[in-house]
């Protein structure tokens, strides 16, 4: 956390999904930039805000993120931006 990066409780960080790099070859440069600023932890409309585009876009990119990560969203035990959020952050550690 003092070098920059963020903790996550074990108890959240397992409920992350690995995000596969076929899923992530898949998403377009937009939804990997709305992916990224989400695991940044910016709102919707932050995201909006600093790529310029409508909240409904966000919103639809979200969506298309989480049903291609295969994130239940209808779990209650299941934050999906939370999920999505580790997903990028393993994509980001997982060696190319």
């Amino acid at each position: 956390v003092v070098a920059g990066n963020t903790m996550l409780d074990p108890s959240i960080a397992e409920q992350g999904n690995p995000l596969d790099p076929t899923v992530a070859s898949g998403f377009t440069a937009h939804q990997l930039r709305v992916l990224e600023l989400l695991a940044s932890g910016a709102s919707n409309v932050e995201i909006c805000q600093r790529l310029g585009v409508s909240v409904k876009s966000v919103e639809h990119a979200i969506t298309t993120i989480i049903n291609s990560l295969g994130i239940d969203s209808r779990d209650p035990k299941v934050n999906p931006r939370v999920s999505a959020a580790i997903a990028y952050m393993r994509m980001l550690s997982t060696p190319r």
